[in-house]
């Protein structure tokens, strides 16, 4: 078997990209893409960086796809965007989930 030879930085910046994907797929209700997108960003994340934003999103997958209940979403988004603070990737959710006055971003 033939070792990876991708720098490791570029992994990384691979793994980012399939989680913007798997957010861009999440928001679109495409569960097929999102499920891709979202083991390849895991597969690609070597260094677990992003440990904390997959497991984030996939509750909130979770929650969207159990039946939207206003207070699990309410609860799943405040952690997703408590995992990324203002981050790019938060910004692709928040154009469908806007964040709420009573939401808890990270400062």
């Amino acid at each position: 078997m033939m070792a990876n030879t991708t720098p490791p930085g570029q992994q990384q910046r691979e793994a980012y990209g399939a989680l913007e994907r798997a957010c861009t797929a999440l928001v679109a209700g495409d569960r097929a893409r999102f499920s891709d997108s979202l083991d390849k960003a895991q597969a690609l994340d070597g260094r677990g960086i992003y440990a904390d934003v997959v497991a984030a999103l996939k509750r909130l997958a979770a929650v969207v796809e159990a039946g939207d209940d206003p207070d699990e979403r309410s609860a799943a988004l405040d952690e997703f965007r408590r995992v990324l603070g203002p981050h790019p990737l938060a910004s692709i959710i928040d154009e469908r989930w806007p964040p709420t006055s009573n939401s808890q971003t990270a400062s």
